[in-house]
């Protein structure tokens, strides 16, 4: 399949197609920690309902004609237009490509306790498919969320949303994250400090080089890749250690957006 004729089947879509392309994905259940070795990767940040940027990302990055696979960091609904589009792009990745698409959950993915605002999808919802269906295929989108990784390792990378543990944790616990390690998946950023202190967000804390720098020797890893924090396609803090690519673009004034391709020994930052 190419990405022309990918395009056709996402094209148009009512009620039927929506409820049978997530009920499709939601017998696909990945592991906690996705664990991704030996993989090339296309990594897409933060979309929020642009399916413009999504489509522009597949048709440019090879993902239909060479060995890459497609991480996609989380955030895929609200606040944009076309959510309802993205999730049924997303349906239909996993199900022709299921052996190379995965996803993590993002904060707008939100658990149970650590709910989000804006938080519009289910408004989207109700637009297309009216009132009592979109109740239903709100809580399968529920459970779909609870089928994504909440962090992924590929080689010398860490992926997650948010950001790393303010605390030493072991690889047991990255496995089976508790409450406290998913709010901070989901919420955690990076700040040019030491240490950490609590989230201006509200939820979650800020992270300081001497964490990071502490994490990836832990793990044997070079960088962490993480999302969640708008910015012109990409932003890096701790000596480059950390980097932040952002895919969604406009919303929040940003004139560019970004995704990332990677291999073993090689990050190409691609800007669009």
């Amino acid at each position: 399949m190419n990405f022309e004729e990918f395009k056709k089947e996402i094209s148009v879509f009512g009620k039927e197609e929506f409820i049978e392309g997530l009920e499709n994905v939601l017998e696909v259940k990945q592991p906690k920690l996705l664990k991704l070795r030996k993989k090339d990767l296309i990594v897409i940040g933060d979309l929020h309902g642009d399916l413009k940027s999504l489509l522009h990302i597949l048709k440019t990055s090879g993902f239909f004609e060479d060995k890459f696979s497609i991480l996609f960091l989380g955030d895929y609904g609200d606040r944009g237009f076309q959510q309802l589009e993205v999730y049924f792009t997303l349906f239909k990745l996993r199900e022709f490509f299921p052996k190379k698409t995965f996803f993590l959950r993002g904060n707008h993915e939100y658990v149970e306790g650590l709910e989000v605002a804006p938080h519009d999808l289910p408004l989207y919802l109700y637009s297309k498919f009216g009132y009592e269906i979109s109740k239903e295929i709100y809580e399968k989108i529920r459970n779909l969320w609870n089928t994504f990784s909440f962090s992924a390792i590929s080689e010398n990378y860490f992926f997650v949303h948010g950001g790393i543990p303010i605390k030493s944790v072991s690889l047991k616990e990255l496995e089976n994250p508790s409450f406290s390690l998913i709010e901070q998946f989901l919420w955690n950023d990076p700040f040019e400090d030491y240490d950490f202190k609590p989230s201006p967000r509200g939820a979650g804390y800020l992270f300081g080089k001497n964490l990071t720098e502490n994490f990836l020797s832990s793990f044997k890893l070079k960088k962490i890749i993480r999302s969640h924090e708008p910015c012109n396609g990409i932003m890096k803090h701790h000596d480059g250690k950390v980097i932040t690519v952002f895919s969604m673009k406009g919303f929040y004034g940003n004139k560019k957006a970004a995704y990332l391709k990677l291999t073993q020994n090689k990050i190409e930052e691609i800007f669009f």
